[in-house]
């Protein structure tokens, strides 16, 4: 007998355990009392085990299917080759369900099947778990994953929607188990007598039937590399086409605190605690936002202006500073960190709580500038933290699980209800936060290891097609309104150019990440893009509707810090992150009071007090006592160009405002 050719697979969407609404997390296998053996009280044995790699049963799934995948790609069967999958998909696993009497056994399992269903006891057949909808969506058998496993390796684009498995394009409301196995046995047999080209086993097996769809109107002239669905046949040609299952958005979470209210509307680009590269004149530095407000100009222009505090080494600091131009101001993601100015600085390891920063001022480092090489360092410190605030107490909450509105992650902070850029999808794929949970592993213990993290939210594509007046996008209602917004600047200017418009469509709901799957926040184009590409060349992009996303532009958190900044460390205050590089005394300073655990309560950050009215709330979106006349209020738009800021930093802005005359 010849040897069989090995397929390599290149892709797989199998997860090995997935997120759900009750419990938060669960493996995708058959649950623990699937798995347990114990008999019951009659002594029958019922149970699921998982079949290992070169399992006979195994072996038999994936000659099958490869040979099923080869005769639909090549369509040769006259080769005289055998093939079968070096290995099932990623994450996909086998369990074979066992079923029999003690008392007819003497205790011991039956002797396994070689093939894939049938077997000498009550019940031995096999299912392949790993789908992302969970363990209820399993496979049966190599006829019932192959359409799936066709999909996997034909279908560029990845859309699940191109997929036409039973799964993935439900034709029927799924039936009970047994009535399943029923249907599964008449389907069968009805296809064996159907004259269709198919893949007919030895011995008892039954016949796998993997037909072509072709337009029974003229002979079919695509590849078969080209096909992206098939279709196991029916009894009945009368059934109807399968469709995917519409995806339904999650709505919005609630705005809980006046500075997730102000960021919701964009009106800064940058937020208090972050971490932000800013001008200063020749060069650029490093420098954590103090404090922020709107202002009204000598020209009646309103625009934001921030106090800054840089960087600096533990044994000096410079002053804060005020920038009322955000065009000096940049994202800490939007550049890469040069190298140390020293080769001796440049040491594996070494990290800005590490170095001795008083022999790197006595030169004993090489001629550097300690401020510049300190506030690098401190950067990539800072990169690696993420600091949870503002708890949420739900009534919901699973035991040993916290919420929260938002977090410090990186140099950069994010809020539930705004988008974020996710690593390992394509660069116009976003997540909307829907939930920040924190998850402890024993209750009550303040380590850092015994807490997980995970961000649910929708996953959201940008796509762009001909824009046609007459089949305009539906609009939903449920994304933030930042991205609405955007995507209408964006349309503007690729509508009369280009014929092009884009919009927001659902992706996968309630989707669960890790902190190590953040790249950042995201910006948007109109906002950031004449920031970083210029106002000169965004001008050219606009007038010729070249309009890209801001994160194409960006780099992702971690990759200007160690490896394993991906993941980050967990600092109880923001104030933590910053260390030595910021005075003693340094406060980050918000726009109403509020007591977030990322930051010291109100009394040790000199907060202003609240200035929330008594008005009536109409935004659906604000909790109580968070009202849109308080950002109303919190634009200084009687002030001049250095009016408005907080007492304390009054001198500052004079200091500031006089050197610059």
């Amino acid at each position: 007998m010849a040897p069989f050719v090995p397929i390599y697979l290149a892709r797989s969407d199998g997860k090995l355990e997935i997120g759900t609404k009750a419990s938060g997390t669960e493996l995708n296998q058959p649950t623990h009392e699937q798995l347990d053996r114990t008999p019951d009280a009659k002594g029958v044995s019922d149970f699921y085990v998982q079949l290992v790699e070169g399992d006979s049963k195994e072996i038999d799934w994936r000659r099958k299917l490869g040979g099923l995948l080869m005769r639909e790609l090549k369509n040769d069967n006259a080769s005289g080759k055998s093939y079968i999958l070096a290995a099932l998909p990623e994450n996909y696993r086998l369990f074979e369900h066992w079923k029999f009497t003690n008392s007819e056994t003497g205790g011991k399992p039956p002797k396994s099947s070689r093939n894939h269903a049938k077997g000498p006891n009550d019940r031995q057949d096999a299912y392949l778990y790993g789908h992302p909808l969970g363990r209820k969506k399993r496979y049966r058998s190599p006829a019932d994953f192959f359409p799936h496993l066709l999909w996997l390796a034909t279908d560029e684009a990845g859309d699940p929607g191109n997929c036409s498995c039973k799964i993935c394009s439900p034709e029927d409301i799924p039936l009970d188990e047994d009535a399943q196995t029923a249907d599964r046995i008449k389907l069968e047999s009805a296809a064996s007598n159907h004259d269709t080209q198919g893949v007919t086993s030895r011995g008892r097996e039954p016949v796998i039937v993997i037909p072509r769809r072709t337009d029974p109107q003229r002979p079919s002239t695509t590849p078969a590399q080209n096909l992206l669905r098939t279709q196991i046949p029916g009894p009945s040609l009368s059934q109807p086409l399968s469709t995917p299952t519409k995806l339904t958005p999650t709505p919005l979470p609630p705005l809980r605190s006046f500075e997730q209210a102000l960021d919701s509307q964009g009106r800064f680009l940058f937020r208090p605690g972050e971490m932000v590269w800013f001008s200063r004149g020749t060069s650029w530095g490093l420098a954590a936002v103090v404090m922020r407000e709107l202002i009204r100009n000598s020209t009646s222009e309103v625009r934001p202006k921030y106090v800054l505090q840089p960087l600096s080494h533990p044994y000096g600091h410079p002053q804060a500073i005020i920038i009322d131009q955000e065009e000096l101001l940049r994202p800490w993601l939007a550049w890469s960190a040069p190298p140390p100015g020293s080769p001796a600085l440049a040491v594996d390891g070494l990290r800005f709580d590490t170095i001795d920063w008083a022999a790197v001022l006595q030169g004993r480092y090489g001629r550097v500038d300690p401020e510049v090489e300190a506030s690098i360092f401190a950067a990539k410190a800072i990169d690696t933290c993420y600091t949870l605030i503002d708890p949420i107490d739900l009534p919901s909450a699973v035991p040993g699980e916290c919420n929260y509105s938002g977090m410090f992650i990186g140099a950069e902070k994010v809020w539930v209800g705004e988008p974020i850029r996710i690593r390992d999808v394509p660069e116009s794929d976003i997540m909307v936060l829907q939930s920040i949970v924190e998850k402890r592993q024993r209750p009550f213990s303040n380590s850092e290891s015994a807490s997980t993290v995970y961000l649910y939210g929708d996953i959201y594509t940008l796509k762009t097609v001909e824009y046609d007046p007459n089949t305009l996008p539906t609009e939903n209602t449920k994304l933030p309104s930042r991205l609405s917004e955007d995507v209408k600047f964006r349309n503007t200017a690729t509508i009369p150019t280009r014929s092009l418009i884009s919009f927001w469509t659902l992706k996968q709901p309630l989707a669960r990440i890790s902190i190590g799957d953040v790249k950042g926040r995201w910006y948007e184009s109109r906002t950031l893009l004449p920031i970083l590409r210029g106002a000169s060349d965004f001008a050219k992009d606009l007038h010729l509707g070249n309009i890209t996303e801001a994160g194409s532009w960006m780099n992702s958190r971690g990759g200007n810090s160690q490896p394993s900044a991906a993941q980050a460390i967990k600092k109880d205050y923001r104030r933590e992150a910053f260390g030595a590089a910021v005075p003693p005394n340094f406060q980050i300073i918000q726009a109403q009071d509020s007591t977030p655990v990322g930051t010291a309560p109100p009394t040790q950050q000199g907060l202003p007090s609240s200035r929330t009215q008594p008005v009536e709330n109409t935004n659906p979106r604000m909790a109580q006592g968070i009202m849109e006349s308080d950002i109303d209020q919190f634009m200084n738009l009687d002030t001049m160009e250095h009016g408005g800021l907080a007492p304390h930093f009054a001198d500052v802005g004079d200091r500031y405002f006089r050197d610059a005359l």
